[in-house]
Order: structure tokens, then sequence, then C-alpha cells
């Protein structure tokens, strides 16, 4: 008896969700896979370390990477961060670049511009858009 695998095309990818600190990645994360991966705070820095997940779907597979918020590394501890978001792009399908609607800032456009080149699928997320006006929500998407 054939399954509902080799009767469809499985398809699986790696997905790298990433940002700078604190505009909700692991929330995100933990959103889309469906079940609590990573930890959630609101202190910056608290993921350290790549966390994987995984969403099942009928026909496919997406492994969802959490990574530390991209930042300029301040002490040894952040040179290991950012050097943990940057491995976790190796081999990944496509990104998954998360902004927080209302607060965008320079180092928002300056993630966006480093990962332009990169020759995988890109998509921003812009998150908490639930603490901003609608007003000020439509010029956050206008900047993307």
């Amino acid at each position: 008896m054939e399954s509902a695998i080799t009767k469809t095309k499985f398809r699986s990818g790696y997905v790298a969700v990433t940002g700078r600190p604190n505009v909700g990645k692991s929330t995100i994360t933990n959103a889309l896979i469906g079940a609590k991966v990573a930890i959630v705070s609101n202190k910056p820095g608290t993921t350290r370390t790549r966390i994987q997940g995984i969403m099942h779907g009928e026909s496919s597979q997406i492994v969802f990477v959490d990574t530390p918020g991209l930042a300029i590394p301040q002490g040894k501890l952040g040179a290991f961060m950012q050097s943990e978001a940057k491995a976790a792009l190796d081999g990944i399908d496509a990104l998954l670049v998360v902004v927080q609607a209302g607060h965008i800032i320079e180092i928002d456009k300056h993630i966006l511009d480093r990962f332009r080149s990169l020759p995988i699928k890109k998509v921003i997320a812009v998150n908490k858009t639930d603490s901003v006006s609608p007003e000020k929500l439509a010029a956050a998407l206008s900047e993307f």
C-alpha cells in the first residue's frame, strides 16, 4: 500500500529566523512550530545558540532555526552569539527576517541589506503590530 508521502512530492527545507535582539524571533519560531522549543523573554540575549524546531505537514517538513539576535558584539559572549547567528545561515533554504513594527531602526535596514544578495528566498515578518496604530504600521510596511 502506498503512503501519502510517496503519492505526492515530499518537500523539506531549512529556514533561519533572524533579526536584531528582542524583536520576537523565538516567539514566532514557537508559533510556526506549534510548540515551545525556544525560551521567550523580554530580556535581550536570551537566545544564545541556534535552536531548531521542526514543523510537520502532510507532504512537507520545515526545520526552523531560531538564532541569537544580530547586533554589534560586546565581549566574548556577544562574539560567540554573533558567530552562532552567522553559522545558522549555512545550508538554509530560506530566511525569515523579523522586524518590530513601529520601531524599525538602522540595524534592521543593515540586516536586510546584508542578506539581500543571498541566493535564497527571503521573507520579512513585521512583529508586534498590535503595539502600533494602523498609520504607523502602514509606514513600517512601506519601508520594506
